[in-house]
């Protein structure tokens, strides 16, 4: 019997019917729709599920979320009403089936350590660019939450604090600064909500493409470095649908290499981008709940 992968976020919540050779057999998605109340929340993203078709469920959601699938902090505001439920509970019960939870950033980067790019290493970390920076630490198999699970925030890595506020590496690095930073060195004429059209404009020598691009990788490195430094994985796999630019993937790598600092002779981490990208969080969010709920 198949598995049922989910990954809810802000925008949309993707649905797939996954096999046990991990093949996607079918996907399909509808739009976040905000609810005021978390039953009606959960209600819809549940209906319309064939839930004898499936043997257990596994789920990708934002924010910060325990070992028992309840969601500590909150996220985008078409989702903020799941903080304080357990996802477990509330589609279990809707679907009668077992179900597991995973943070969205661990989910992408759990695809990786089993199937990509982090598969038979010691350890490894995810570097994941969305909306913010999204990530996670791992040793061996196994994730590295830390005493409160807020391991692998990497969009909060600290910049600054300022009035008593932490600015995060996220407000720099993430695909949503690379179009605020964009949009505001253009006139309105050329603005855009798409960062696939300013890698374009960048390729294509754009002169604000090509100074926003320049600074906005530097940030990366940035970060990359900061993630070495902390816990010097041996691998470290760039994510996130921006991530499907070989040519990035190679830039970030190049900087990387070029920082100079007291260990840059000493340091064998590998930057690498990730081997799935699509259906990366439903793919990881199965294959947890899977080695959760059926060990071998």
């Amino acid at each position: 019997m198949h598995c049922l992968g989910i990954d809810i976020g802000g925008s949309f919540i993707k649905y797939a019917v996954i096999d046990d050779s991990n093949r996607i057999l079918r996907a399909w998605r509808k739009p976040t729709l905000r609810f005021s109340a978390a039953s009606s929340f959960y209600d819809y993203l549940c209906q319309d599920i064939e839930r004898s078709a499936f043997r257990l469920a596994g789920v990708s959601a934002p924010g910060v979320i325990d070992r028992a699938g309840r969601v500590l902090s909150r996220a985008a505001a078409s989702v903020e009403v799941m903080c304080g439920t357990c996802v477990d509970a509330e589609i279990g019960k809707r679907l009668n089936l077992p179900v597991r939870t995973l943070n969205d950033g661990r989910a992408a980067a759990y695809c990786e350590l089993r199937l990509g790019n982090g598969r038979q290493t010691r350890s490894s970390a995810y570097w994941i660019i969305g909306t913010g920076i999204g990530g996670c630490l791992c040793q061996g198999e196994r994730i590295v939450s830390g005493e409160d699970g807020i391991a692998g925030e990497f969009s909060h890595l600290p910049l600054a604090i300022e009035s008593g506020r932490l600015r995060g590496i996220g407000s720099v690095a993430s695909a949503k600064a690379l179009l605020e930073a964009y949009n505001a060195a253009v006139p309105e004429a050329q603005k855009t909500q798409s960062g696939r059209i300013v890698c374009e404009r960048y390729l294509d020598g754009e002169p604000q493409a090509r100074a926003v691009m320049e600074a906005w990788c530097q940030h990366n490195v940035m970060g990359l470095y900061m993630l070495t430094l902390i816990y010097n994985p041996e691998v470290i796999c760039i994510g996130g649908a921006i991530s499907q630019q070989g040519w990035l993937i190679q830039k970030l790598h190049e900087g990387y290499y070029a920082v100079h600092s007291r260990f840059d002779k000493l340091i064998t981490t590998r930057i690498v981008g990730c081997k799935y990208a699509r259906h990366a969080n439903v793919l990881g969010a199965v294959l947890h709940a899977r080695d959760a709920l059926c060990p071998a």
